[in-house]
């Protein structure tokens, strides 16, 4: 039985890659569902992954974009530490593929410490006054669908609701400390961040025609 749908928002042009996500997601090693749309009309994920979040029928849900490929464990592992946490999210860590070998954005995933001294995020409990400062995790989590749900799901960049152009995670991570869920680190790597020069999380694209 599948307790856990994952969501993926995608852009046309970038099927080869959303292949290769597809590929990780079915070679999980816990049975899961795939909710994907393909983007045409420049809405921007945030809208993408809200309309898809309305469709989960799951306990859990998660967010994998096209340009991550995900370890076979990445769901068993979460969903473990969800349920012996009672957390409402659970979130792991990465690997990244860069032509260069370097990660331009590593810098911003630190925890910032109430004296002012930053901590990387890996390994770190986590520090919800910390969040306040940055966003040092990413999208690609494992939740509890109805928490999700009942703060509203992410923000749309470049809104009222979110004045920011980007990081509309960052928003909804914000919105579920208010409402007083709970987070847990997973400390592992479990998915890999392809940098490839069109990322676009936390960018503004897309509206959904496609969907698995």
């Amino acid at each position: 039985m599948n307790a856990v749908t994952l969501i993926t928002p995608s852009l046309a042009g970038r099927e080869a890659m959303l292949a290769e996500t597809v590929r990780s997601v079915e070679a999980q090693t816990v049975p899961v569902k795939h909710l994907w749309m393909v983007d045409v009309d420049r809405l921007g994920p945030a809208p993408i992954r809200n309309q898809l979040l309305a469709d989960v029928d799951t306990e859990l849900v998660g967010f994998v974009d096209d340009d991550d490929v995900l370890d076979p464990q990445h769901v068993e592992l979460c969903t473990t530490a969800l349920r012996e946490s009672g957390a409402c999210v659970a979130y792991p860590w990465f690997r990244f593929q860069h032509p260069r070998g370097w990660w331009p954005l590593g810098e911003f995933l630190q925890i910032q410490r109430s004296d002012g001294t930053r901590v990387h995020a890996f390994g770190q409990p986590f520090d919800p006054a910390a969040l306040a400062h940055n966003s040092f995790i990413p999208v690609t989590v494992i939740a509890r669908t109805d928490c999700l749900r009942k703060v509203g799901g992410f923000p749309v960049p470049g809104t009222a609701e979110w004045p920011h152009e980007s990081t509309e995670e960052w928003g909804l991570w914000q919105r579920l400390v208010a409402d007083g869920h709970t987070f847990v680190h997973v400390p592992t790597i479990t998915w890999e961040y392809r940098v490839h020069g069109g990322n676009t999380s936390g960018s503004r694209t897309a509206r959904g025609v496609l969907r698995g």
